[in-house]
């Protein structure tokens, strides 16, 4: 019998907790016993067992950090209200893959919150320093200023500030990012993190149809440590929003999502996967912000599906 882990996270949603029962039900499908044969194949060669966890949805304010564009979660924006990221991104849906490397920093002001319909949906965002004589620089790159948008479906609204610097085309080839600045708010900035090697994922391919009663095979080629977002995509919006995380439990880089899995999502047709490498440093404070802040470098690579 071959060791299957699987891990749900406990969430009061009652459709979350159906989804953990049957996805339990779905691994024993999967990850039942194996008997080798007489010729056994290297173990290797054969899929890793991977952890399966639904992702539960912040309810409390609206979800600004998609994981397809900065591997931020639901309960990294819950938990943390200061984030310093850069993040190399590609995107395949089909065809040639695009790829950037953005940096977004972002300090919230707890106390300002940005309320609509009895729900608060974001907070303040705050002004670091001053702009022209102390830009917030990354790498000896000034950092653009940009106003902080709160979004809630297709409505959006803009409430203080962060701040954004792009560098298209090269997929993150800095190996360590440091932020710099001597702002007049939350204090002198020096972080620094290294960046992940980056990865390839060679299934399934970006752009293909796939069906819901078939197992779904995942292959990719890079760094231990990948972990495995499935997304559901608005085509209207582009919006995504994070359904389940797989863990692969091995380093052969390839898994399997069955198709009881499969079964189980929304009858959408429109899906992404985000194969995700981040390396993080939680700072516990700068300075004058009193509260964690998170810093996280990044090599996300998207392969975008439709799942018929």
């Amino acid at each position: 019998m071959r060791d299957f882990v699987y891990i749900v996270h406990e969430v009061d949603s009652p459709l979350m907790k159906t989804v953990s029962s049957i996805l339990l039900l779905s691994a024993l499908f999967l990850f039942g016993c194996q008997h080798p044969t007489e010729v056994q194949v290297k173990q290797d060669t054969q899929p890793d067992p991977v952890q399966v966890t639904p992702v539960p949805v912040d309810t409390l304010t609206a979800y600004q950090n998609p994981i397809d564009s900065t591997a931020i979660t639901p309960g990294d924006q819950q938990k943390y209200f200061a984030f310093m990221l850069v993040t190399a991104t590609q995107f395949d849906a089909g065809g040639i893959v695009a790829s950037s490397t953005v940096s977004n920093v972002r300090f919230l002001d707890t106390s300002r919150a940005f309320r609509f319909g009895g729900k608060t949906l974001g907070y303040w965002g705050i002004n670091i320093g001053p702009l022209l004589t102390s830009p917030l620089t990354i790498n000896g790159h000034s950092m653009l200023q940009i106003p902080h948008r709160i979004r809630e479906g297709i409505a959006s609204a803009f409430f203080g500030w962060e701040y954004y610097w792009l560098e298209g085309g090269k997929g993150g080839i800095d190996s360590v990012y440091t932020w710099s600045a001597q702002t007049d708010s939350i204090g002198t900035i020096s972080v620094s993190i290294s960046a992940p090697g980056p990865l390839t994922v060679l299934a399934p391919k970006g752009g293909g149809a796939y069906a819901r009663d078939e197992n779904l095979s995942l292959r990719w080629e890079g760094p231990a440590g990948v972990l495995i977002y499935l997304s559901s995509v608005n085509q209207l919006t582009g919006d995504t929003r994070p359904l389940m995380m797989f863990k692969p439990l091995g380093t052969s880089g390839k898994a399997v999502i069955n198709s009881n899995v499969l079964k189980l999502l929304p009858l959408e047709r429109h899906y992404v996967l985000s194969f995700v490498l981040a390396n993080r440093r939680i700072i516990p404070g700068l300075t004058n912000f009193h509260a964690d802040v998170l810093a996280q470098a990044a090599f996300v690579y998207n392969t975008y599906i439709e799942i018929r």
